[in-house]
């Protein structure tokens, strides 16, 4: 039936159908089999390897009956205002996310994340405005979230959730306006006359909104769900300028915005650039294109400007420092170990946006049926996603753990692949078959990586299996058993992590928490000195030695330590409650208490502690 619907098409267009054939089948091989490969070689597709087998055919078979109800439903439901029919998808989106919600903070920055906040007010060097809003909506939530007894790190991971799971909605707000500006610019055609495009358009959204990368908008706490959503809404106005039913300012002002958030959204410059091109050459949009670029490049100094004078941040020099710090060299671009990452990333991402982006970029930019800007903006931004995230060197808490960075780059490609298969195959049957099959595939990628995220169980045991090397992966799971007080199990992943890595400083430091939580402070002071001559500027870890020392009731040599410390950090507000407790300790209440005053001013946050371990010098008058 296929054959015969494309006979007559065009070269791209027959291209394009093999192509994805072939990508679907090859993607959809490699999900099934990756749950009995080495967990380290498949640690992007392997989700299934964790689940219970009930489990697992129940999803996969959700996963094809979802894009088959679509077919026959979608036709026969009425349709809605273009505005009404985003606020269904943004709240179906949501209320999804939010009940399959992540249960932990292993991934990412997860841990630092909740252990920080709100201690900290300062604006993250890469992501200012990401930083700057999680911090409000702790203001704003925490109050909400908070109980007795309950641990801040709870509610700091209840209030990050609320800001991912926002950002999801408004990525599926853009999502379906994405599928709708495709399906009206590059209708269905059909031997029959006029085609139905509603299971088409609702296939498309599916397809969209539903990459492994989404997992950013299911209460995952990080700072990369509002970077991903504006990328969507990035695509969203370039597009629509592409099609020549909007200006420059839409894509610019998204942006702006995309980058605020993150810098690394800067990777859809090019894309950008190009639009820009399009519109200065063209006599007719020109004069509102240079309005558009006037207007933004104004926006743009001014934003810089009052980011400098206003909060002391210069956002060019952290620009400048991100370059310096992600080159990458031949050697390790090259490596089997980058290589390995590289493709499990983009399969945990997908599985199918570079997988498709890639082989139909040829046939795509040669299809002379959709305008030139499409191709062209379409064509850069996946050449620049490609190069992004392989250019990019080992992270610090390694590949697999910081998989989010390229999150936002995860939803970009499967927006311009979905929309490169959209343009491309043009006939109405082979489209919609296409459409349901790669929604089957993605959704049997993406539904068992969100169940697996959802359950303690099942996502401790999948991030135990990842190659994250340095004795990385050790250190995480001993921090994990530390938080639910099994310092027995978390010594025991401590010192695997010093076997595999004796430089790791986060197992050096854990092994001295868990010696003072065992009550052994004479074990924790040989720790954080060791943890000192390893990092000699990290300031925690004289604080973690003084505290140590007071401990162990040597307050004189704590003394000492914090004198140290205060050469270099006067402005530390735990030094100034650290000082006080080991002058009270040696009876000094005079200067005990102008310290804790002192640390008290710089930090208000810290009278709940200082209740705890000083209650008659915060009590007394």
């Amino acid at each position: 039936m296929t054959e015969r619907h494309l006979t007559g098409r065009t070269g791209a267009e027959r291209t394009a159908w093999t192509v994805a054939l072939v990508t679907l089948a090859l993607v959809g091989v490699i999900g099934l089999a990756a749950p009995a490969a080495d967990p380290a070689l498949a640690w992007g597709v392997n989700a299934a390897r964790f689940l219970p087998a009930g489990v697992t055919l129940g999803l996969l078979a959700l996963a094809l009956a979802v894009p088959l109800a679509l077919l026959v439903l979608a036709p026969r439901v009425p349709k809605l205002p273009a505005f009404a029919e985003s606020i269904v998808a943004a709240a179906a989106f949501a209320a999804f996310a939010w009940t399959f919600r992540v249960s932990h903070v292993l991934l990412g920055d997860g841990i630092p994340i909740t252990s920080s906040l709100p201690d900290s007010n300062a604006l993250h060097p890469r992501e200012p405005l990401s930083s700057a809003l999680l911090r409000r909506a702790w203001d704003v939530l925490g109050p909400a979230f908070a109980a007795p007894g309950r641990a801040r790190e709870a509610v700091v991971q209840d209030v990050a959730a609320v800001v991912s799971v926002a950002a999801g909605a408004v990525f599926a707000i853009a999502v379906t306006g994405i599928a709708r500006e495709l399906v009206r610019a590059f209708p269905s055609e059909s031997r029959e006359g006029s085609a139905d495009d509603r299971a088409t358009t609702a296939l498309l959204t599916l397809l969209i909104a539903t990459p492994g990368a989404a997992l950013v908008f299911f209460g995952y706490v990080e700072h990369y769900a509002w970077p991903a959503a504006c990328t969507a809404l990035f695509f969203w106005a370039l597009l629509r300028f592409a099609l020549g039913r909007g200006g420059l300012l839409a894509p610019m002002f998204t942006f702006l915005l995309a980058v605020a958030f993150h810098f690394s959204s800067l990777v859809l410059a090019p894309a950008l650039a190009v639009a820009a091109f399009f519109g200065l050459a063209s006599r007719d949009r020109r004069p509102a294109a240079l309005r558009d670029v006037a207007i933004g490049s104004v926006a743009t100094v001014a934003i810089v400007a009052a980011l400098r004078r206003l909060a002391g941040y210069d956002a060019l020099h952290q620009i400048g420092e991100i370059a310096k710090s992600n080159r990458t060299d031949a050697t390790y671009a090259w490596s089997a170990v980058h290589v390995r990452d590289f493709l499990d990333e983009h399969l945990l991402l997908g599985p199918l946006g570079l997988a498709l982006a890639l082989p139909l970029l040829a046939p795509f930019a040669g299809d002379r049926r959709a305008p030139g800007a499409v191709r062209a903006t379409l064509g850069v931004a996946a050449v620049a996603f490609l190069a992004a995230t392989w250019l990019t060197p080992d992270m610090p808490l390694g590949y697999a753990r910081d998989w989010d960075v390229f999150a936002a780059a995860g939803c970009g490609l499967a927006i311009v692949a979905a929309a490169m298969l959209f343009v491309l195959v043009r006939a109405e049957r082979p489209r919609r078959l296409l459409l349901a099959a790669a929604c089957a595939v993605t959704l049997a990628h993406t539904l068992p990586w969100i169940a697996v995220n959802h359950t303690n169980g099942p996502a401790v045991a999948r991030f135990a299996t990842l190659p994250l090397g340095l004795g990385r992966t050790e250190s995480t799971l001993a921090w994990w058993h530390l938080q639910r007080r099994e310092y027995g199990t978390a010594r025991v992943w401590i010192e695997r992590s010093l076997r595999a890595n004796p430089d790791n400083i986060r197992a050096v430091d854990l092994y001295g928490r868990v010696a003072l939580l065992e009550g052994r402070p004479e074990i924790a002071v040989g720790a954080y000195r060791i943890g000192i001559l390893m990092r000699p500027e990290r300031a925690e870890y004289r604080l973690q030695l003084a505290f140590s020392l007071h401990a162990a009731g040597r307050h004189a040599e704590a003394l000492a330590a914090l004198d140290t410390l205060e050469r270099t950090h006067p402005d530390e507000p735990a030094l100034w409650l650290e000082r006080a407790m080991s002058e009270h300790a040696l009876g000094d209440d005079l200067r005990a208490r102008a310290d804790l005053v002192r640390a008290l001013q710089l930090n208000p946050a810290l009278t709940a502690t200082a209740r705890s371990v000083l209650p008659t010098l915060v009590e007394a008058p």
